[in-house]
């Protein structure tokens, strides 16, 4: 009686073990099921961050000789074939400007800022993007809407003279006159030894008009 009681009770711890072991199997699964489901999970969103991400940046393809340039839209300081250059001229001396808008150069596609800065030396950056930079020069004269009035050489005779402006802010001869200024007075000798300068041409016109030119 003793070890049948004894036989029995060693089935059931027997049955009652593999119960545990089998619950113990099932609880492991799941938990690493759910681990494994999570970073799985985690992976993709990551993956799918970065296709767009990629998609986002890669946003400009551009052709220089033949060489691609990838400029990253991210990145706002890369200098693409669609980037605008402004320039504008400062004239000290007449107090107004000239501004002029170009696209890029190729010789500068793909410059970052400090590129570009060594590239136009005599210029002052006063906005860098993508999109567009914004160069400024001062110069110690007048915008090229100027006109002088002064002397200049007629078969080595001095005589009346016009000069317009470029934009560097440089003189440049117009005309010279047959007027010598041997014929003037001397306080109107001095004016055109002097210089006169006629904010337009309607101004140089009324001017020269005066002087029967």
């Amino acid at each position: 009686m003793f070890r049948k009681w004894i036989s029995n009770l060693k089935s059931f711890l027997s049955k009652r073990n593999m119960f545990f072991a089998f619950l113990l199997l099932l609880i492991l699964g799941f938990y690493f099921g759910y681990f494994l489901m999570d970073i799985m999970d985690k992976k993709n969103q990551i993956n799918a961050l970065d296709n767009k991400k990629s998609d986002v940046s890669i946003s400009k393809i551009d052709y220089n000789n033949g060489k691609k340039i990838v400029a990253n839209a991210l990145d706002d300081n890369i200098v693409t074939s669609e980037t605008k250059v402004v320039f504008i001229i400062k004239y000290l001396k007449s107090h107004d400007e000239n501004k002029e808008v170009l696209p890029a150069q190729e010789e500068i596609i793909g410059f970052d800022e400090r590129k570009v800065k060594n590239f136009f030396k005599q210029w002052e950056i006063t906005s860098f993007n993508s999109n567009e930079i914004v160069l400024v020069r001062s110069i110690d004269s007048f915008s090229p809407k100027h006109f002088k009035v002064g002397i200049g050489k007629n078969n080595g005779e001095d005589c009346i003279a016009i000069y317009k402006f470029n934009k560097d802010g440089q003189e440049i001869v117009d005309f010279i006159t047959n007027t010598p200024i041997s014929i003037l007075n001397q306080k109107e000798k001095e004016k055109f030894i002097k210089g006169m300068i006629f904010n337009n041409e309607e101004e140089l016109h009324r001017m020269l008009e005066n002087y029967d030119l």
